[in-house]
């Protein structure tokens, strides 16, 4: 993959997405890391697990009007 496809942002990095392209978008937040159930152990579960820590995962919230779907929050 050519290296200006790539965009590598660390965890609880702020990152905006739009046409325009993919950029940082202010500071850091406080972050920290948490642990899921512990009581749900099995293949599946350290599966998903170890695909996470290999792949990582992307968050998107964005808050849209359920009447008119615009977007709410957010830059534009």
């Amino acid at each position: 993959m050519a290296q200006d496809s790539v965009f590598l942002a660390e965890d609880g990095d702020v990152v905006e997405i739009s046409s325009d392209g993919v950029e940082f978008a202010g500071d850091v937040p406080p972050v920290s890391f948490t642990s899921t159930d512990r009581r749900r152990r099995g293949p599946g579960v350290l599966r998903d697990r170890q695909l996470l820590a290999e792949e990582g995962v992307i968050v998107v919230i964005v808050t849209v009007d359920s009447r008119t779907g615009h977007v709410l929050t957010g830059r534009r």
